[in-house]
This record gives C-alpha cells, sequence and structure tokens, in this order.
C-alpha cells in the first residue's frame, strides 16, 4: 500500500500540488505509536501519521494534491519554524550527514547543559544546497525555547565556537 501511495503521489503534476505548515500535535498508539501531523486545507483538518520522534508542536512543510488533500507528504526533510516563534541559538556538532546506507542529518547540541541529540532527513540534493557541510563540523543551531529538542542544524552557519561555550 506504502509504495502505491508514493506511486500515487509521485505520478501527480507537479502544478496540482500545494504546500502549507503542518505540525505535529499528538501521538497515536497502536501497533506502533506514531505522530500525528495535521494542517488545514479549505476549512478542513487533514492528518498524516509520521515516526514519533518528532516533538508536539514540531512544524513541517506539508505538500498536498489541490483536489484531494488527503493525498499529502510531510516534506520531513523541511522542518520550520514561523515567524515569531520563541527560538534561540546554540553550537551543534555535526555527527552524521548523509552516510552511504542511509540518508540522515544527526547533530548534538546542549541548551542549559542538558544534551540533545536530534535526527531528521536531509534536503533532497542537500549536498548541492550544503556543499560545504561535514561531520564533526559545529554549526549554529536553531531550537525552540519551550522544548530545545525542537530544533533545526543551520548547515549554512558553521562556527568556531565550542559546544560547551553555551
Amino acid at each position: 500500500i506504502l509504495i502505491n501511495f508514493y506511486q500515487y503521489y509521485s505520478s501527480i503534476p507537479r502544478e496540482n500540488i500545494k504546500e502549507t505548515i503542518g505540525e505535529v500535535l499528538c501521538y497515536e498508539k497502536g501497533r506502533k505509536r506514531s505522530a500525528k501531523v495535521f494542517f488545514q486545507y479549505k476549512k478542513h483538518n487533514y492528518f498524516t501519521l509520521i515516526s514519533d520522534y518528532y516533538v508536539i508542536g514540531e512544524k513541517f512543510i506539508v505538500e498536498y494534491e489541490q483536489d484531494n488533500p488527503k493525498a499529502n507528504y510531510v516534506r520531513l526533510d523541511k522542518p520550520v519554524f514561523l515567524k515569531g516563534e520563541d527560538t534561540s541559538l546554540t553550537v551543534g556538532y555535526l555527527e552524521t550527514y548523509n552516510t552511504n546506507y542511509f540518508k540522515i542529518i544527526s547533530y548534538t547540541y546542549y541548551v542549559n547543559g542538558v544534551k540533545y541529540v536530534k535526527y531528521y532527513e536531509p534536503l533532497e540534493n542537500s549536498e548541492l544546497k550544503y556543499p560545504n557541510a561535514k561531520e564533526g563540523y559545529n554549526y549554529m543551531v536553531k531550537y525552540w525555547n519551550f522544548d530545545p529538542q525542537r530544533s533545526i542544524i543551520l548547515l549554512d552557519k558553521k562556527t568556531n565556537k565550542s559546544l560547551y561555550d553555551n
């Protein structure tokens, strides 16, 4: 069923795909716990399930078919903060970036002495967008003050600051 959805979704003409912001609002329990990402279209609420390692309040770009918003795709490679959200910056250490086996970004950062480790999918063609991003270097990390587990590493903001300066 999953393969059929991706085949269907990828066959939708790009001009019929729209974008909006979706937010993780709760978790769903079942055979496997999942996070629910909600978004609105024409005053209707829609949701889709993603992995449960995302935080309540985390936001992503959601692509959906204009005439059938139930056909949607959460861009886990595109986490976002909205203008006006209470965020701060810290230093993060890029541990994993686009390995040969798994396409993933993982990084470590500290906020108020607490260590956080975050994982998410890299942008499609991220090697082209961030050609200088390399494992083993420090980059600035933007995090949500309400829950610092929600964060985005800024791969265009390499820094010489120490991970422990904060």
